[in-house]
């Protein structure tokens, strides 16, 4: 699937024209000949008798672009998390984080190469080994290892730019509708793998990959990529997709493939339409079918999924409502440390279990409606309902197996949930602040017993400080 794409994309990228972001070749002032030389001096003379010879100054050279074009960015984040679980205790996490992160140029000519690299450190001030990934964790995920500070190599890549296609090769940030990096943290987690991405005439957007192991939250080491929910080992997963954008909308074809677990095909579309931007609708569908693959590690499966969604403008500001349904005796799985539901209602919960509704209606006051531009509050309410699976879990799961996923308080996963959410962030525009942001999330779910998420309450706070260094 993969080289069929890469193929595609290569016959696409070798259009003659050119691309408005498309490197030059750096140029240099031609050095001026060496004037003449003055008279000889006299013998036994001074040298201030007979000046030396003139040589204009001489205009240095460009520095390669892969040199002038390179950045570093600092970024500061400090992050603090209180999540009660019912009948699990409370976790507590206070962590100040950093990432420097180098960006290359690219040298110049036709192909242009440059790397990547980010270190990551963090200092823990409040958390213990009950913490989970909002701190420190030891190799096995568990909270024993109950580090103050500690550092590792969050990001490095190779990269090559070919007409219109990067290709980068490391340890690296992805976004995509199957592996979008889960930045909930005060660190991001990283994937290591090869990734490709441009942009071709009329709108058009491509990339692909395929990635094999994941640098998650709260570690710092690399771990084998695994399914959220079922917690199978995923040996890699190859992805591939288009992207078409017009002025009123994007249409996205996306396949992936997790090698003897499942095949997966995601498609979406946006349109907007209205007389003007400040009060225009916008209606959006998305929705993924998945099989089985290979060796099917994680079972039969036959899932199908959608969501659509109707958004109206009120100004800058948003108010929209929206329907998800999960069609399958199965999860609506992922990778973990992920956000790999590109559906409408994954805001807390996924509301992705067997046979599950949900409704959600969501409203976005944008400050400047109100005279606070840089400010943003989010609310929202989330309700959703799942039957049992019909096939597949009829008995009791196995424990420390995928199937055990299907099992919650000794019936098979099924129930009511809702949420209840708040989201207030300010970015500061002007001064010596600009772009120090802040946000504030507040957050209640309630599940039934069979439900496989428990009712918890959350508050989160984050701070982000951007540093630039050049």
């Amino acid at each position: 699937m993969i080289g069929a794409l890469l193929t595609a994309v290569a016959s696409l990228s070798a259009q003659p024209e050119a691309h408005a972001w498309a490197l030059e070749a750096p140029g240099y002032e031609p050095v001026p000949e060496m004037l003449a030389a003055a008279t000889p001096r006299m013998r036994g003379g001074d040298a201030r008798q007979s000046p030396p010879p003139f040589i204009a100054p001489e205009t240095p050279p460009a520095p390669p672009r892969v040199l002038a074009d390179s950045t570093l960015r600092i970024l500061l984040r400090n992050y603090r998390d209180s999540l009660a679980i019912n009948g699990h205790g409370t976790q507590r996490g206070w962590v100040q984080g950093g990432q420097a992160n180098f960006v290359s140029g690219l040298s110049s000519g036709e192909t242009g190469v440059g790397v990547d690299a980010a270190l990551f450190g963090a200092v823990k001030l409040d958390g213990d080994g009950a913490s989970g990934d909002m701190v420190h964790v030891d190799r096995d995920g568990d909270g024993g290892e109950k580090r103050r500070a500690w550092a590792y190599m969050g990001g490095y890549a190779v990269k090559v730019r070919h007409g219109g296609m990067l290709l980068k090769y490391g340890l690296q940030q992805v976004e995509n509708v199957f592996l979008e990096s889960k930045d909930n943290r005060a660190l991001p987690p990283t994937f290591r793998g090869v990734t490709l991405n441009g942009d071709l005439a009329g709108g058009i957007n491509v990339e692909a990959g395929s990635v094999d192991a994941v640098s998650p939250r709260g570690r710092t080491g690399l771990v084998g990529l695994k399914t959220a929910y079922g917690g199978t080992p995923i040996s890699r997963l190859d992805y591939g997709g288009v992207n078409l954008t017009s002025a009123s909308g994007k249409l996205s074809l996306y396949a992936a493939q997790a090698r003897d677990v499942w095949n997966q095909l995601f498609v979406a579309g946006r349109h907007s339409f209205g007389a003007s931007e400040a009060a225009q609708w916008t209606a959006s569908a998305a929705a993924y079918v998945t099989r089985d693959q290979g060796a099917g590690l994680q079972g039969t499966i036959g899932g199908k999924a959608y969501s659509l969604a109707l958004a109206r403008q009120i100004g800058a500001s948003e108010l929209a409502v929206s329907f998800q349904h999960v069609m399958s005796d199965q999860y609506l799985d992922y990778v973990q440390e992920a956000n790999g539901l590109y559906l409408a209602n994954g805001m807390v919960a996924d509301y992705n279990a067997p046979r599950e509704k949900s409704l959600q209606l969501r409203y976005t006051a944008n400050g400047a409606d109100f005279s606070m531009p840089g400010a943003s509050i989010i609310f929202w309410g989330i309700a959703g309902r799942s039957k049992a699976p019909r096939a597949g879990v009829s008995a009791p799961a196995e424990a420390g197996t995928w199937r055990d996923a299907y099992w919650r308080g000794g019936a098979p996963v099924h129930g009511d949930h809702h949420e209840l959410g708040l989201k207030a962030s300010y970015v500061f525009d002007r001064g010596d602040v600009k772009g120090i942001s802040l946000a504030f999330i507040a957050l209640v779910h309630r599940g039934s017993a069979h439900y496989v998420e428990p009712g918890e309450r959350e508050y989160r706070f984050i701070l982000n400080v951007p540093l630039k260094v050049f």
